[in-house]
């Protein structure tokens, strides 16, 4: 019987091998470090790892649309 390695403690989606857990994706985003910095901060006020963060932010966004994009910021 073979068992599949667990994940870090860190909340990471890889193995202790470094390699993708299956059915996981590994994304990679370039974001201004002022916007990480307040997600970041986010993710750790609630008291939830980094990686779930993401993940429920994912889950939970609405579509975007070209209106969506265009509206100003008062």
């Amino acid at each position: 019987m073979t068992t599949q390695p667990t994940v870090k403690q860190t909340g990471s989606n890889r193995t202790k091998e470094g390699h993708a857990v299956s059915g996981c994706r590994i994304v990679h985003v370039s974001v201004p470090e002022s916007t990480f910095n307040h997600a970041k901060a986010q993710a750790y006020l609630s008291g939830i790892s980094w990686s779930t963060f993401v993940e429920l932010l994912l889950k939970n966004s609405k579509p975007i649309t070209k209106s969506t994009c265009l509206k100003k910021k008062d």
